[in-house]
This record gives C-alpha cells, sequence and structure tokens, in this order.
C-alpha cells in the first residue's frame, strides 16, 4: 500500500478512546496545580492569574483558574520555582517551589484582600450567593475530588434552588451531564448559567464540547476559540477544538491545539496521542503518527481501540514505515 493512501485508517481510531469522567481530577498530576481561594471563607476564585517564574525571575507559564478555582501549570523539569498568584484588590501570594519528584503534591494558596473591608471585583463569587449556597457548591467540589459524581451532582442541584441564580453551579452541572452523554440536560444547564454570566470562557469551552458531541465541528471551534482567549493553556479546550479541525479536515490547524492539549496536560494522556496519531496521519507525517500510536499502547494497551491500532501500526511496518 502507498503511503499517500493511509488517510482512509483515519477511521480506524479515531476517538474511540476518548471516554470516562471530563470532571477534572487533580490529583496524581505530574507538575504544578492546585487550587485558589480568596478571603477567611476559602471562597473558590476563578480569574487569578497564576504565573511560573524561574530562578532569574523569568515567567514562564500564565494561566487563570477556572470557575472552581483550579489551575494547573502542567509538567515541569526539576529545579527551583515561584508561583506568584495576582488578583485585584487582594495581595499578591507568593510560593517557592522546588520540583523534585514526577508527583506534587497540590497548592492551596488563600489570598486576603489589601485592605479591611475591601471588597470582591471582577472575576470573584458572588457575594450574593447564600452561603447555603455556597456551601452545597464547595461540598460538590469535595465530592468530584473523590470522583463521586452522583454525590456532586445532588449537591449541586440544592445549590441552584437555594440560589438559582448561581452561574458556576449551573456550567458544572452542565459538565457533568456531558459526561453522562445527557446533551439537551447539558444545553439547558449551559444556557441557565449564560443567564446570569454571558460569555463565560469555561461556558463557552463546554459548548464547544456539546457541538463536538453532536457533530457540528463549525460551532465548536468558535466556541473554542474564544474560550482560549481568555484560556490560552487549558489541555481540554485544546483537546476539543484540535477534534473540531480534525472533523473538518483542517489537519494544520488542529496540529498545535493537540500538541498543546498533550503539553499542557501534565500527565498521561492516551486519548490526545490517538487525536495527535490522526492528524499526523493526514498531513502524511507516518513516521510522527506511528509515534503516537505505539505511545498510545503504551498508557492504553487494553483500550477498545487498542487492537485497531497495533493494526494500524502493523500494516505501516509492513508498508516500510518504521514503527519504533
Amino acid at each position: 500500500m502507498g503511503r499517500a493512501s493511509w488517510g482512509w485508517l483515519l477511521s480506524l481510531v479515531l476517538f474511540a478512546a476518548v471516554s470516562g469522567c471530563w470532571a477534572e481530577q487533580l490529583e496524581g498530576r505530574r507538575g504544578v496545580w492546585g487550587w485558589i481561594r480568596i478571603g477567611q471563607g476559602a471562597v473558590p476564585n476563578e480569574w487569578a492569574r497564576v504565573g511560573l517564574f524561574n530562578s532569574s525571575r523569568a515567567l514562564l507559564k500564565e494561566v487563570t483558574t477556572d470557575s472552581t478555582g483550579a489551575f494547573s501549570l502542567g509538567a515541569l523539569n526539576a529545579g527551583e520555582y515561584l508561583l506568584e498568584v495576582t488578583l485585584p484588590g487582594f495581595k499578591a501570594a507568593q510560593e517557592p517551589i522546588n520540583v523534585l519528584r514526577s508527583e506534587q503534591q497540590p497548592l492551596l494558596i488563600v489570598l486576603q484582600p489589601e485592605c479591611d473591608g475591601a471588597r470582591p471585583v471582577a472575576g470573584i463569587l458572588d457575594a450574593r450567593i447564600p452561603p447555603a449556597a455556597r456551601g452545597e457548591f464547595e461540598k460538590a467540589e469535595e465530592q468530584l475530588r473523590g470522583n463521586r459524581a452522583d454525590r456532586a451532582r445532588r449537591h449541586l442541584e440544592k445549590a441552584v434552588k437555594l440560589h438559582d441564580a448561581y452561574p458556576a453551579a449551573w456550567r458544572l452541572l452542565a459538565q457533568l451531564d456531558l459526561d453522562r452523554e445527557k446533551l439537551d440536560d447539558a444545553e439547558q444547564r449551559l444556557k441557565r448559567a449564560a443567564e446570569f454570566e454571558p460569555g463565560h470562557p469555561d461556558a463557552l469551552e463546554l459548548e464547544g464540547m456539546l457541538c463536538n458531541r453532536r457533530n457540528q465541528p463549525g460551532e465548536a471551534a468558535e466556541a473554542l476559540e474564544r474560550s482560549l482567549e481568555s484560556k490560552a493553556h487549558c489541555w481540554r479546550a485544546q483537546f476539543e477544538l484540535a477534534r473540531a479541525y480534525l472533523s473538518l479536515k483542517s489537519f494544520a490547524r488542529a496540529l498545535p491545539f493537540a500538541r498543546g492539549a498533550l503539553a499542557d496536560h501534565g500527565g498521561p494522556f492516551p486519548e490526545a496521542h490517538v487525536l495527535l496519531g490522526n492528524i499526523l496521519l493526514n498531513l502524511k507525517d507516518y513516521a510522527g503518527a506511528a509515534r503516537q500510536f505505539a505511545a498510545f499502547l503504551k498508557l492504553a494497551p487494553r483500550s477498545p481501540s487498542a487492537e485497531q491500532a497495533r493494526q494500524v501500526l502493523q500494516q505501516m511496518k509492513a508498508a516500510g514505515i518504521s514503527v519504533d
């Protein structure tokens, strides 16, 4: 079989391995990650800027926290670093980090107001949310960290029942619906979130995921591009955008986002190797595609797509393509 005809192999492995709960479980990741909270009540905070500096105070990477206050800076080389968290109206927080192991313990950083009586500013969880509703949201976060999605859902439903104007809770419910493939329910949750906080980057990311599930790659790409304007290093949004561009046969546009998702994920990501392999296959980088499929098999040898990937590699080898 000539190399020019390898494009048909795309259908063999495309996305069959993409499964499981998308609720981000940060435990066990490589690199620097954790949560940002504000004030004495340790309220989850989004839009805090988290910068990573080397020992010479040169900025290496910068991200913003998501709606749960979580951040991830991905895998790092061993060495000394400085983490700096900033948010208008609050004292900057600095945390020296010594990366010695491949797996780091999570960081919990609590920001304090610059002065007594300082009021929350843009990006801080709405102070009008009743403590009871906020408490249910925090319980949901805790359940998700323990991979207990059903319990988390119950707490979130209580939160929005106590306070309907709670966009972060609606978004998290939408994410859980997507995990269960309840696409219509997810759409309704996102609409509720948009009523109170339109154009939020987390909502745009979820909208893109929803459109991908509905085989609407054009709409998905538009939403995800907008999301990444504020969340440039979000691995999930990059992964979904690469999926959308692959479906649109925009292989060159898909490539940097697939690579970015793999780099920023900060841990084993077999699905991204499958995705990147398919993109490289269509760009006729057969050796690169073979490496990605081999990496996928190493990470997920019992995946439903594993046998198909093995067949692809065997056929590549028979055609004289190096698969080592």
